[in-house]
């Protein structure tokens, strides 16, 4: 029982600290009997007072220190001695200074990461999964673009028999190996594409079913649109004339990884046999194909540089 009159004297002491201002008014002098030995504990941790200021109970009553209570949690006390006053304040409503809020520091909105191309225009040169691609055409958000080199040596097509660019090696691997080398976000930026493979305009070779690529080659129309058209693939000079040899052949031109020009497929169909239309390293357009008059299934590596439509805006 004497513990737990302890404990409610001392909430009350707190209560009355802690909400305002407790004035105590001396009562007469009068001789009382008491007993020492009592243990206060505020906050958590246990009170030491001098020897006039140690709690006691008398009469039944527990009696505490004011200052040395009050001066634990916080609070100021004074005496009055005109008046016998003790005065305790914690800070009375009005008069307690408010402990300023913090001003909480401003997030800043992060600035979003520019989409690489987003900006690209026509003849740009732009980065994308880690190769330089030129910018061909810019259509409805989003852009054709060409590797600006040569980046790797393959056959278009392994094994001996005809083919045409949709059954042929080179675009199994484009689609495949080459486009799974880009990461998850490069990949949701490639446009799957349509493709017309038309017929050879000079041999009339077949060029097989329209195709549904992500990655691909060039075609010889496409070509002759973004690289010059001097007229020569729709009106052949002539039955003796297997090149396409005009003031763009500078314009076609381009360089492996080491910087050593070499030529480069397209994906139409050449002539019979011969795999595919190219490039040459002069920058002439061998509308017949075969690199160097080689044949379908000989294992000669011509040069790829890949295409693709990029999303611009994702």
């Amino acid at each position: 029982m004497k513990n737990s009159i302890r404990s409610i004297v001392l909430g009350v002491v707190a209560a009355v600290l802690t909400f305002g201002t407790l004035t105590i008014v001396s009562a007469a002098t009068q001789s009382i009997s008491v007993t020492y030995g009592i243990n206060v504990i505020v906050n958590g941790v246990r009170q030491t007072f001098s020897n006039d200021m140690r709690p006691f109970t008398s009469g039944g009553r527990t009696f505490l220190p004011v200052r040395g209570i009050a001066e634990a949690l916080g609070a100021d006390v004074s005496w009055d001695a005109a008046t016998s006053t003790v005065r305790v304040n914690s800070g009375a409503p009005g008069t307690q200074t408010p402990t300023p809020t913090p001003t909480p520091t401003p997030t800043p909105t992060p600035t979003p990461t520019p989409t690489p191309g987003a900006n690209a225009a026509v003849g740009d040169i732009i980065e994308f999964g880690g190769y330089e691609w030129r910018v061909l055409e810019v259509r409805g958000g989003n852009a054709l673009i060409l590797n600006e080199n040569i980046i790797e040596y393959r056959e278009y097509h392994v094994g001996r028999n005809v083919t045409t660019w949709e059954h042929s090696s080179l675009r199994r691997y484009l689609n495949g190996e080459f486009f799974d080398s880009f990461t998850q976000a490069e990949r949701a930026r490639i446009v799957e594409t349509r493709n017309a493979n038309a017929d050879n305009q000079w041999y009339g070779t077949a060029g097989g079913r329209e195709t549904a690529d992500r990655i691909f080659l060039l075609s010889l129309e496409e070509v002759v649109q973004y690289f010059g058209d001097s007229g020569q693939l729709s009106r052949r000079p002539s039955d003796n004339t297997h090149a396409i040899d005009d003031r763009f052949n500078s314009m076609r031109i381009a360089g492996d990884l080491t910087g050593n020009d070499s030529w480069w497929w397209l994906r139409s169909p050449g002539y019979y046999r011969f795999p595919a239309a190219t490039v040459f390293p002069d920058g002439t357009v061998i509308v017949g194909g075969g690199g160097g008059g080689r044949y379908v299934g000989d294992g000669y590596s011509g040069g790829v540089r890949p295409a693709l439509w990029l999303n611009l805006q994702s």
